[in-house]
């Protein structure tokens, strides 16, 4: 089974529930694994063939530039994104971190994690 990983995907955006949040935004870190059985790009050393984490950034980019109440919302359209475009997929799992929340306590962030 091949297993294609993005790290902390550094992003900003605007999602949140307070009116500050869609107007200042945040910084995000984007983590994505996918799970895929067969892959031809062992054997074929081409990229059209694999997962390409290039393309699994460009469309985490894609839906974190649109504007979300919630992060679990954000994350169930990167995994349906990810579902749609390479098929068949095993597992996936994406985590969003928001990295300083409009909150009175002192934290680094806070997460939300999706897995299918």
């Amino acid at each position: 089974m091949l297993k294609v990983s993005v790290h902390e995907l550094e992003i900003k955006a605007f999602h949140g529930v307070y009116p500050e949040e869609a107007e200042n935004g945040n910084t995000f870190l984007i983590n994505i694994d996918v799970w895929q059985d067969q892959n031809r790009g062992v054997i074929s050393d081409q990229v059209e063939d694999t997962l390409d984490y290039t393309q699994l950034i460009e469309l985490a980019e894609a839906e974190m530039a649109q504007r979300s109440h919630l992060l679990e919302h954000v994350a169930q359209r990167i995994i349906d994104r990810i579902k749609k475009q390479f098929s068949p997929i095993n597992r996936i799992k994406v985590q969003i971190t928001k990295c300083y929340p409009p909150i009175p306590q002192k934290t680094k962030g806070v997460s939300v994690t999706l897995e299918e």
